[in-house]
């Protein structure tokens, strides 16, 4: 029984020092919180009712073949390029995605 309450202290202890350590790791220099300054793009697609696709990048046209293959690629290449996807949005024939990285 008293391993028991031992054993189960530790894991507490170590739970409480991770935690405490993930804080810590999550303060900057002078111990205020790191904020970032973020900048965002968004990547939107419109599917005609022939099935054609055309592509918005930031509110502006953007030239790319008519495939779902083509969305996927740029999606990866935006992500290559350091922005992280934050949400997407779907209705009827338009497809959103937007991004987000530190500046």
């Amino acid at each position: 029984m008293a391993n028991r309450r031992f054993i189960l202290l530790a894991l507490a202890s170590l739970v409480c020092f991770l935690l405490a350590l993930t804080v810590w790791a999550s303060r900057g220099q002078g111990g205020a919180a790191v904020r970032h300054v973020w900048e965002y793009e968004s990547f939107v697609v419109i599917i005609g009712q022939q099935g054609q696709a055309s592509y918005m990048e930031d509110g502006v046209s953007v030239s790319l073949p008519a495939s779902p293959a083509a969305a996927f690629r740029r999606i990866q290449s935006l992500g290559a390029e350091g922005w992280e996807m934050t949400g997407t949005v779907s209705g009827g024939n338009v497809v959103g995605y937007w991004f987000k990285r530190p500046k």
